[in-house]
């Protein structure tokens, strides 16, 4: 019988994304651990591992660094020593995954808001992001009364165009919680819809129909199909980008 430990899986596995996974399992964490590590959907994580996407080089260094391992291991498997790398406690666990979010007491990081590549193929070509992460205070977020499904969903993303001109501008920043994926309300949210990404305001217009609305009076609404959006994240709040 031949016996093989995780960790040396690493190394003999044949592709970046058995490698992730190998290395995923070895350090305990679950496919939605490493996504919070890392600032990503956990379908980002399931597609790498089944070798559908393969993260960037600045993705795949902070890949290596939430799973403690080198970005050779995960590139090509050299260096693994599964004997000098003992699995970690369920405590540093558990520090690992709140790491990603609470980077100091009081405070939380809301990281840039990854689009994955499907999303990036809908995106304007000249779509620019103004920001990668910020750190903000608890108390300061939460006095603002916002409604949220958790901490690690929060992320910033720059709006683009002037669809929703006089709501949201075009390189306005928005708050937005990507653990909300259906409709919850009226509101304005991140969506997909006929192979485009847009920033809308949902509204129900009917039992199985959203109106996409444009703020815009240059834009047209869209009644669709509610099974043809796909939600991504609702938008919470705005920084407005102008010039002074």
């Amino acid at each position: 019988m031949i016996v093989t430990t995780i960790g040396c899986m690493v190394g003999a596995m044949k592709t970046i994304g058995s490698r992730i996974a190998a290395a995923r399992i070895r350090k305990g964490i679950n496919q939605s651990a490493l996504s919070r590590l890392v600032g990503v959907k956990p379908q980002s994580v399931q597609a790498w591992e089944a070798d559908r996407n393969t993260p960037r080089p600045k993705r795949l260094g902070q890949i290596a660094a939430a799973l403690d391992v080198s970005v050779s291991d995960l590139v090509d498997g050299s260096g693994v020593d599964a004997e000098s790398r003992p699995r970690p406690s369920l405590e540093k666990q558990a520090k690992n995954v709140r790491r990603a979010s609470y980077p100091k007491d009081g405070e939380i990081l809301i990281q840039r808001y990854e689009l994955p590549d499907i999303l990036q193929e809908q995106t304007p070509t000249d779509y620019i992001d103004l920001v990668n992460d910020i750190t903000v205070g608890i108390r300061e977020l939460d006095g603002l009364g916002l409604k949220y499904s958790d901490p690690a969903n929060l992320s910033i993303i720059t709006a683009w165009d002037q669809s929703m001109e006089g709501t949201i501008h075009d390189k306005d920043l928005l708050l937005i919680d990507r653990g909300v994926n259906q409709y919850v309300g009226d509101g304005i949210y991140l969506v997909a819809w006929a192979e485009h990404l847009f920033i809308r305001r949902l509204q129900l217009a009917g039992t199985d129909k959203l109106e996409l609305i444009a703020d815009s009076p240059t834009h047209k609404d869209r009644v669709v199909p509610a099974g043809k959006v796909a939600i991504h994240a609702k938008a919470l709040l705005v920084w407005k980008a102008g010039k002074l």
